[in-house]
């Protein structure tokens, strides 16, 4: 029998991480509840929780707040991906308007603007630190950006319409998904240097055109796709472009299966 990779059982552990942990937050004490979404542990052992005013950095004794726009540095409106650190232990993470870098080793942040935009949107999907490559969104761009020259390496495409992200690890092929429960799959292919846009999968996984069928969030587990939808969760194979059969999850029965544990 195969068994799952530690990738795949890391996305079905999530669902269920998220559960129990939201539903005992408080215990955390944490001087902000508002729209906490991400968490991170930096490779000092720190554990880093964002809320609509920032960051809060717990070490496993104390705990310090970074507040955007009361931290020396750190601007911008709510707090728009995860942290993502470099080999050289800096993190990077964005806002609204910002893509935003801190230096641990002086405590110090400083945000970036990569276009003379306002109204433009931030959002880092990944980080390839052999290239000194972030890959994030700037309102519909998807960018290339290299964090050392700092400076725009690619823009990948210019009419983005995903909001949530999954990239191979060989940073050639990224998938984006919308928001939430929203319409289509975006991909983004590089081959020979160059980036093209395709848009796959919906006939095999909803090959009836079912307009209740809605997309939600994706991950790449080496050559396979796991999307997860309002009520599926399905396993592709992204070289062949087939649904694995018999990996069609109905998530009402997850959902009343975690109604009965809720009940006891």
């Amino acid at each position: 029998m195969e068994m799952p990779s530690k990738h795949s059982c890391y996305f079905f552990l999530q669902l269920f991480f998220l559960f129990f942990l939201f539903t005992d937050f408080s215990s955390f004490d944490l001087d902000s509840n508002k729209y906490n979404y991400f968490v991170f542990e930096d490779s000092s052992g720190n554990i880093w929780i964002s809320s609509q005013e920032g960051w809060t950095k717990f070490n496993g004794e104390r705990k310090v707040n970074y507040w955007a726009n009361e931290t020396l540095g750190f601007e911008g409106q709510y707090v728009q991906s995860n942290i993502f650190e470099d080999s050289d232990y800096n993190l990077y993470f964005t806002t609204y308007e910002y893509l935003i870098k801190y230096d641990p080793k002086f405590n110090v942040f400083k945000s970036f603007q990569l276009f003379i935009d306002e109204n433009i949107e931030y959002s880092i999907i990944a980080i390839n630190d052999l290239e000194n490559h972030l890959y994030l969104t700037a309102n519909n761009k998807l960018i290339i950006y290299d964090f050392h020259s700092q400076e725009i390496v690619k823009v990948i495409n210019n009419d983005v319409k995903s909001k949530r992200f999954a990239i191979a690890e060989d940073y050639n092929f990224i998938i984006g998904c919308p928001w939430i429960n929203g319409d289509g799959i975006e991909i983004f292919i590089c081959e020979d240097d160059k980036w093209v846009k395709q848009k796959l999968f919906e006939s095999v996984i909803n090959p009836n055109l079912d307009p209740t069928l809605k997309f939600q969030n994706v991950i790449i587990d080496n050559n396979i796709i796991w999307v997860l939808g309002n009520n599926f969760i399905c396993k592709i194979d992204r070289i062949e472009n087939r649904l694995l059969k018999n990996m069609i999850i109905i998530l009402n029965l997850i959902s009343m299966i975690l109604f009965c544990f809720q009940a006891i």
